[in-house]
């Protein structure tokens, strides 16, 4: 039967202390003991009644076997300051470290009163850590600290982690909660392999998330950051996939059934954003140079798009509604009704030579591209629908070019198509060629002749002005 002390004063080790089968109970309201030499454990219980159970300061350690429990009454029970401890057995009820600590091997944190299992404001390694609690606390709390949890499985029925800025990097873990955002508050989250989990609400809620790899699932939104960084991995979400202000997707998954991702301001490289029943990007601005978007109602909606590649796509709506200004220079977009529906700015292509008839793409059912302001650009580019290739006026033509119609079979259906063609040359300065008077104008420069060397239609544009 193990014995019980109640010291009155501290207890103070700075060199070598073995304690074993004792049951130490604190009478006054200070540390049990302060330790910075070597504290070795066996069999004990520890329980301060006003200061910490442990207080572990400069090169101490602590070694407990799996029979070792530290609690305290009104706080935690360790608190160190030392710079590398490492706890790998027993059961402690709150840790509090503000220096460098390490968590291992079987080691059992446990929550009490007002304390949380884990308090960090330094840095804390979790390596493969099994916790399985149900209580209403954070199992991990960091106050600007950084935290680094490798490999294990954590569940809890609050959040596994919550913060004050600070950092958390998961390295082949699975966390879990069932009543609230698993990783929540105002760090820094970067997840580079693991799994990440909420069966009740997001998943994870933190001021930025960089995805390197991993899994994350979450009920309502996938993620809901500030700054989304995804370089591979999945989110899923039974509503909305990834919510940010800002975005940027250089590849991994998003899968959402709402919004795949809803932003401010996206930049896609590569990648896959789904939306099942709702709209694949939904944003004020995007920027897209790969990857492919999968929307139901729209593929993007957006105020202004700049796309040069990619692929965007709208099951039962328009693959891209673009309410300001677009600019798309390559890549394929379709739509069951429109490919395009541009309210205000559009330019397709870019106004140089050589004209592409291939590229950018957009396709219909109806239109091609749906046109309803009166800036619109058609340089490079397709544009195929079943009624026709595009709807609306086109108010510029690369200089020298014209549109050309055609029609096009697509899954034994007839589109009808637009290209922009070159016109032949008809004009000839000296030795040099040309398809318009600008530039034949431009070649003779102060002097010299134009000659008509081909018959053309040539229209101008005028405006009278009263």
């Amino acid at each position: 039967t193990a014995s019980t002390i109640k010291p009155s004063k501290t207890i103070t080790n700075t060199a070598n202390l073995n304690i074993s089968n004792v049951a130490i109970r604190s009478s006054a309201d200070e540390n049990t003991i302060n330790n910075s030499g070597a504290l070795n454990l066996n069999k004990t219980n520890i329980q301060a009644k006003g200061g910490y159970g442990i207080i572990n300061t400069d090169n101490g350690t602590i070694s407990m076997d799996t029979n070792t429990t530290i609690a305290s009454t009104n706080t935690y029970g360790i608190y160190n300051s030392a710079s590398n401890l490492m706890l790998d057995n027993g059961t402690v009820y709150g840790i509090y470290n503000s220096n460098k600590i390490t968590l291992t091997g079987t080691l059992n944190p446990q929550a009490t009163g007002n304390v949380v299992p884990i308090y960090n404001t330094g840095t804390a390694i979790l390596n493969n850590l099994e916790i399985n609690q149900n209580i209403n606390k954070e199992i991990i709390y960091t106050n600007q600290g950084n935290v680094t949890i490798n490999g294990g499985k954590i569940t809890n029925r609050d959040n596994v982690f919550d913060s004050y800025y600070g950092s958390i990097t998961i390295n082949g873990a699975e966390l879990k909660s069932t009543n609230a955002a698993t990783v929540a508050g105002s760090a820094s989250a970067t997840l580079n392999s693991g799994k990440v989990e909420s069966t009740s609400t997001t998943a994870i809620t933190t001021n930025s998330l960089t995805m390197n790899d991993g899994e994350v699932t979450g009920v309502g939104h996938g993620v809901s950051v500030s700054s989304l960084k995804l370089v591979d991995g999945t989110i899923t979400s039974d509503g909305i996939g990834a919510s940010t202000s800002s975005a940027n997707i250089q590849g991994g998954t998003i899968n959402g059934v709402t919004y795949g991702l809803d932003t401010n301001s996206v930049t896609m490289s590569n990648g896959t954003i789904n939306s099942s029943e709702g709209v694949g990007i939904n944003s004020s601005s995007a920027t897209i140079t790969g990857g492919t978007v999968n929307g139901a109602t729209y593929g993007v909606s957006t105020n202004s798009i700049t796309m040069s590649n990619g692929t965007i796509n709208s099951k039962y709506g328009i693959g891209v509604l673009s309410k300001t200004e677009a600019t798309i220079t390559g890549g394929t977009i379709t739509g069951d009704t429109y490919g395009v529906q541009s309210k205000n700015k559009i330019t397709l292509g870019v106004n140089e030579a050589p004209i592409s008839s291939t590229s950018p793409v957009l396709v219909g059912n109806l239109y091609g591209l749906y046109l309803e302001g009166n800036d619109n650009n058609f340089y490079d580019g397709i544009l195929k629908g079943q009624t026709d290739g595009y709807y609306g006026k086109i108010t510029g033509l690369p200089t020298g070019g014209l549109v050309v119609d055609g029609t096009e079979e697509i899954n034994e259906i007839t589109y009808n198509t637009d290209t922009v063609n070159a016109y032949k040359n008809w004009l000839q300065v000296g030795d040099d060629l040309f398809n318009n008077i600008e530039s034949a104008c431009d070649a003779i420069e102060s002097t010299g002749t134009i000659t008509v060397i081909d018959d053309a239609d040539v229209r101008f544009i005028q405006q009278f002005i009263n």
